[in-house]
């Protein structure tokens, strides 16, 4: 609206109410429309709350609500298409049911629910992962409606079958044979199932079955079956345990394994075995003792500058005798004390043992030894500085046979017990004031090269026999007893003994002086000896002798050659310090100087305390002549 200009009077006011503006005008004044959107205010002609919506009203719905304050309430006439509506709807009191397949279903008073009934069976479905619908499921078994005559026939070519061409490119045709070579039986063609079976028997194209009688073994004679192997392990080789045999490699150790495996026999294989230390045959006193047996000559025990013996029977200190241990038919070789060192052994022995090519202090040692046997043992060969065979205390009951020495050494036999500490030997026994030989026997001893061939210094009580001795260039061939170290030899027999080539000037133990010397004897008797020519002209003894008491020379017979001294002129003497009642009884042949006639003769001591022996002959005449003779010192 316009504004309205109004001129009143002083005394009269006008006064802008609801909806203008103005004031109290007392004069002139003028009044406006108040415009506005809140109460006391009046809107415009143009005001957009008229004009939107087609001039419609402010929102007010809620007015028009039951609650409302102006609630509406309408016929359903009033409602656009509501008894079409209505006529196409159903009673809440009708049933969804569920099918086959379903499960669920109901009033439609309330929500209903369908679901699809899951399983195996004929009404109900399967999942979508069901593992029957799965790459590894079990289609309905129908292979019979692909095979010839079914419902449906497959022909399939052999390419649709994935590497069906290359696999029988790879086959091999029916009429392929197949043969049974050498050791089987069966065979044939492929057309049809072929065997093959091991052909057994006991020719080169058989095999053996497993239960073979000849994988037993039974002795001639016995009943009793024994494995072959429990037959092999009767002998062991020291091959068996590692040793070489080449002469370089150490086979101490695997030797000594094989020596202490249990095996009764251990075979050492000709070859050339370094040794670093002594071996050690084992034994024991019920007998369950060794043997180390070689090939002979060319089985070498090489010693590497060992300390002791390279082969000993017996190990640690002294724990009684040891029963049946043998060593046979090997050399001995190297650098040692000494060759063998054999202690304490009963009814052992050694066989068939060379010492060529060993230097040594001694050869065989032997130290308390009963009813042993020792035979085809040999020094020749060897640098022996002592003795080649030294034969100690309690040597009792032994045979040696065919021992055999050509050695420049102290002594080529000893018996004695000087110094036989120096020997290593465990033996526990009699003490040095025993006796060292006790019925031994030795037969074809041939001592060669030696200062003392055969020192025979302690036999006590005795009772040892000598069979055949054979002494060559030798300084002194045999002394009994020994003076100096009180050494008595007694009760000795000697049986044929020969000695010739004595030594010369040039030999280590100088020249010889004598051939037989009873230093410190006892009833000692050689028989049959033999003396050929000394290899020095100069020295005419045979005999000499010191205390010499019981001592007897039977068939003495010397053959003429050197010298020609006859018993009368020198070929016995006497010691220096022998006693006056010393004096030996020789029964035997001689050729007097200056003629080719033998004659017969005995040499008898004496009956008396002087150096007088009496030579006794018979004259051709048949009568006694008796000959005063006094043997010169030497």
């Amino acid at each position: 609206m316009a504004d309205v200009v109004i001129n009143v009077g002083a005394v009269s006011a006008i006064t802008a109410g609801t909806g203008l503006t103005g004031g109290t005008i007392t004069g002139t004044g003028t009044i406006a429309a108040a415009f506005g959107t809140t109460a006391g205010t009046i809107c415009q002609g143009n005001d957009p709350r008229i004009t939107a919506g087609g001039g419609a009203p402010g929102l007010h719905a809620s007015t028009h609500t039951a609650v409302g304050d102006d609630a509406l309430t309408l016929s359903q006439s009033q409602i656009t298409d509501l008894g079409t509506s209505l006529a196409a709807k159903v009673a809440t009191t009708r049933q969804v049911l569920a099918g086959t397949g379903l499960g669920g279903g109901g009033a439609l008073s309330t929500d209903v629910t369908l679901n699809v009934s899951y399983g195996s069976s004929g009404t109900t479905a399967c999942v979508g992962n069901d593992a029957r619908l799965s790459n590894a499921r079990t289609p309905e078994i129908h292979a019979s409606s692909h095979a010839t005559g079914g419902t449906d026939v497959l022909t399939l070519g052999q390419s649709q079958i994935s590497g069906l061409v290359t696999s029988l490119s790879n086959k091999a045709l029916g009429a392929t044979t197949m043969t049974a070579g050498t050791g089987l039986t069966g065979g044939g063609d492929l057309s049809a199932n072929r065997s093959f079976a091991v052909a057994y028997g006991t020719t080169s194209t058989t095999a053996t079955v497993g239960d073979d009688a000849r994988f037993s073994f039974i002795a001639a004679g016995s009943a009793t079956t024994r494995t072959l192997q429990n037959k092999l392990r009767d002998i062991v080789s020291v091959k068996d345990f590692g040793a070489v045999g080449n002469g370089v490699a150490d086979d101490t150790v695997a030797i000594q394994a094989a020596l202490d495996s249990g095996a009764k026999t251990v075979f050492c294989p000709n070859g050339t075995y370094k040794v670093s230390s002594t071996l050690y045959i084992p034994g024991d006193v019920a007998g369950t003792s060794v043997s180390l047996i070689g090939e002979g000559s060319n089985t070498i025990i090489n010693a590497d500058s060992i300390s002791g013996s390279v082969i000993c029977n017996y190990q640690g200190s002294w724990s009684g005798y040891k029963n049946y241990q043998y060593l046979k038919n090997l050399r001995i070789t190297g650098i040692a004390t000494h060759a063998v060192l054999w202690v304490g052994s009963v009814n052992g022995g050694i066989e068939n043992v060379s010492t060529q090519g060993l230097t040594a202090t001694n050869g065989f040692v032997f130290d308390g030894s009963f009813g042993c046997s020792f035979r085809d043992l040999t020094t020749q060969g060897a640098t022996i500085s002592n003795a080649c065979f030294w034969f100690s205390r309690d040597f009792n009951c032994n045979t040696v046979d065919a021992a055999y020495t050509s050695n420049f050494c102290t002594y080529n036999f000893l018996w004695s017990k000087v110094n036989i500490s120096s020997t290593g030997s465990a033996y526990s026994g009699s003490s040095p004031t025993g006796y060292t030989v006790g019925g031994s026997v030795f037969n074809n001893l041939c001592p060669q090269g030696g200062n003392v061939g055969l020192a025979v210094y302690d036999c006590n009580p005795g009772g040892a026999v000598f069979n055949t001795v054979y002494v060559e260039n030798v300084a002194l061939p045999v002394q009994f007893g020994n003076y100096a170290t009180s050494e008595l030899c007694r009760g000795v027999t000697m049986n044929g003994l020969f000695i010739i080539g004595y030594a010369i000037g040039s030999h280590p133990g100088g020249a010889s002086t004598r051939a037989l010397d009873f230093d410190n004897a006892l009833n000692v008797t050689v028989i049959s000896p033999e003396f050929g020519s000394f290899g020095d002209a100069t020295v005419p003894t045979i005999i000499r002798y010191r205390d010499a008491f019981k001592c007897s020379i039977i068939n003495y017979y010397h053959i003429t050659g050197g010298y020609g001294s006859s018993m009368t002129t020198g070929q016995i003497k006497r010691h220096t310090s022998a006693t006056s009642d010393a004096g030996i009884y020789v029964q035997g042949q001689e050729t007097e100087a200056g003629s080719s006639a033998r004659s017969h003769f005995l040499l008898m001591k004496a009956n008396n305390y002087s150096y007088q022996h009496y030579k006794m002959t018979v004259s051709s005449s048949g009568t006694w002549v008796a000959l005063s003779v006094i043997p010169s010192v030497l």
